[in-house]
């Protein structure tokens, strides 16, 4: 065989070994899916959550991201305060792996903390703290779009639980501050 030929062989080869793994990590890429992670651990969820205290909301964001076990309103004469406060932070690892076709590959994903607050004019009563941690693969996983509303419905959904296990206590709660 000649030099010419032998290096389009070559050539051809390593194209079409390109083109399987580039293929190969699309395949691999489609069963990832984002891993979401939500502290405290909390074993059970209500189902449609309902209202179990009610004051004036203090909130800046979507009204589907605040937890639906609290709501406005109440007695006239309820000094009950709800305070709900998101901290978010996201992160993006992008490299291009070349003998994958050019891809750009990494992990991405949203942190969120929620906080909500029930305070008796200035004076914090009670406090729900919920984490979740939405991380997913870079080029073929959900966008950071996807995990940062994943990530906050797990929160309200977690605040919603823990409230939910705190229900008796937080009615108390209400019939002392009246």
């Amino acid at each position: 065989m000649n030099l010419s030929r032998q290096l389009i062989l070559g050539y051809r080869a390593f194209l079409l070994l390109a083109f399987c793994v580039r293929g190969f990590l699309a395949l691999a890429s489609l069963g990832c899916s984002a891993r979401l992670t939500v502290l405290p651990e909390v074993a059970q969820y209500p189902e449609p959550a309902q209202v179990l205290i009610r004051g004036k909301i203090i909130y800046e964001g979507k009204q589907e991201y605040l937890p639906g076990t609290v709501g406005e309103g109440g007695n006239t004469d309820t000094k009950l305060l709800i305070k709900y406060t998101l901290d978010e932070s996201h992160s993006r690892e992008d490299y291009v792996l070349l003998n994958a076709g050019g891809y750009a590959v990494g992990p991405k994903g949203w942190n969120i903390v929620g906080t909500l607050e029930i305070m008796d004019g200035d004076k914090v009563i009670r406090k729900f703290i919920s984490v979740a941690f939405a991380k997913g693969p870079g080029q073929f996983g959900d966008t950071l779009t996807e995990l940062r509303r994943k990530a906050l419905m797990a929160v309200r959904g977690n605040i919603e639980a823990q409230m939910f296990k705190d229900a008796e206590a937080l009615q108390r709660l209400v019939n002392e501050t009246h």
